[in-house]
């Protein structure tokens, strides 16, 4: 039967070598996809308010 899809597309990243042990060392490796997942969410929120404040702008 296999699990049940969670709505996510796998993707390859290409992260400065010395990335991923960092990482691991704040959240442990069985936590980093879960960490980058979060991260770019942040990111991406905080990219899509700016394009949202410029285009009230303009």
């Amino acid at each position: 039967m296999g699990r049940p899809s969670l709505n996510v597309k796998r993707v390859s990243v290409n992260l400065p070598a010395d990335m991923p042990d960092r990482i691991d060392a704040l959240v442990g490796a069985q936590k980093r996809s879960d960490f980058i997942r979060e991260a770019l969410e942040g990111a991406l929120r905080v990219a899509e308010t700016a394009v949202k404040a410029r285009d009230r702008r303009e």
